[in-house]
Order: C-alpha cells, then sequence, then structure tokens
C-alpha cells in the first residue's frame, strides 16, 4: 500500500515528515534529504531533517488534486553513502 499523508487545504503551509528509525541502523543518521512533486501545483517551501527523519513543508496545492511526492534521502552510512527513496500521496481539499 502506498505512503499517504494527511490531506492538506490549499492555504494551510504545513510540515510533514517520514520517519526512518525502524528502517536505519542504530548509528546512520539523515545527512541529505530531497522532494519532487508531480503534478505541479504544490510549492515545496522547505526540506528540514534530523537525524531520523526526513521532512517537507508544503503550500498551495489544487484542491481535488492528488500530488505524489517522492523523497529521496542520503544517509551518513557507507561509501558511497545509502540512499533511500519512498514515494508518497498527498491529497489537497477544501478542509
Amino acid at each position: 500500500m502506498p505512503l499517504q499523508f494527511p490531506n492538506k487545504d490549499p492555504g494551510d503551509r504545513l510540515i510533514y515528515g517520514l520517519d526512518f528509525t525502524e528502517a536505519f541502523d542504530t548509528d546512520e543518521a539523515v545527512s541529505a534529504n530531497s522532494w519532487a512533486v508531480s503534478p505541479s501545483g504544490l510549492i515545496i517551501e522547505a526540506t528540514p531533517f534530523s537525524s531520523k527523519v526526513a521532512q517537507v513543508e508544503l503550500s498551495g496545492g489544487t484542491a481535488g488534486t492528488v500530488y505524489t511526492l517522492v523523497a529521496t534521502v542520503t544517509t551518513n552510512k557507507g561509501s558511497p553513502p545509502q540512499i533511500w527513496q519512498r514515494n508518497v500521496k498527498i491529497r489537497v481539499k477544501e478542509i
């Protein structure tokens, strides 16, 4: 089953996150975090992260549209470093 973030209103500016605690080794941490969205219209404002959580701050979007976000997370482990990718759906609707 695909990952799904909670719905957002087009007027909201919210932060969503993916927790990698269960997937990562104990000494593994996020070292870089990037996100892409399709279709266009949903705005990626920022991509903060902590040691085990990749986050994305979103605004805008068109009501009635389901967007697909692709998170690409690089960790501090390995040479070359580990790269994880997750697809997440989010629906924009008037709330």
